[in-house]
């Protein structure tokens, strides 16, 4: 399974519990309280123009005892529709997080995406289905959310071809606040609520 399909059946991607660098946005920490939920705007690559305010979003709906990674939470994924005007469901994934990984499974079978390899350091590689993920640089990223400093970006690649950057706060849990589908778009994060 492709990770992209994962990213964006999804777009996600909770991590252990850490504390977020963002300036004034509190913290992020797994597990994510039910109902968090992110919201991103879409922008044309090229030319940093919003395309789509408020695009995707992700939202954490409970737990589920899949039959070989045992409590997971489910993650699921909206599209906005603008000629309804109305959110869309896209699909459920449930999602794995442990101090040493993140992972997605698509339904109850022993197969998963190995999204995120702790601990996180530039250099760092390792291989999601059948690519490749690599951090390539640490890098400060304002965006409609916030600033947040120090974002690990992740690389990721098929066969050799890079085609999504992923930008993670450094020690956070919680989602990516930037991602760029290369040559194509670029999510940013623009609103998020974590229940108490």
């Amino acid at each position: 399974m492709k990770i992209i399909t994962t990213i964006l059946a999804l777009l996600a991607i909770g991590l252990f519990s850490l504390s977020c660098d963002g300036e004034g946005e509190g913290t992020f920490s797994y597990p994510h309280p039910e109902g968090a939920e992110w919201t991103f705007s879409q922008y044309m690559l090229g030319t940093g123009t919003l395309r789509y305010e408020e695009s995707n979003r992700w939202i954490l709906n409970g737990t589920y005892n899949h039959p070989t990674a045992g409590t997971v939470q489910i993650f699921e994924s909206y599209s906005y529709n603008f000629d309804t005007q109305q959110w869309e469901y896209i699909s459920s994934d449930y999602m794995l997080v442990t101090s040493e990984e993140v992972r997605f499974y698509e339904d109850d079978s022993d197969d998963y995406d190995l999204f995120l390899d702790f601990p996180l350091e530039v250099g760092k590689e390792w291989t999601v289905s059948e690519e490749t993920a690599k951090v390539i640089a640490q890098q400060d990223v304002s965006i409609p959310a916030g600033i947040f400093n120090n974002c690990y970006k992740i690389q990721y690649s098929d066969n050799g071809e890079p085609y999504l950057n992923i930008w993670l706060p450094s020690g956070v849990g919680g989602v990516g606040v930037q991602m760029e589908y290369i040559g194509f778009r670029t999510l940013k994060l623009s609103s998020y609520n974590l229940p108490s």
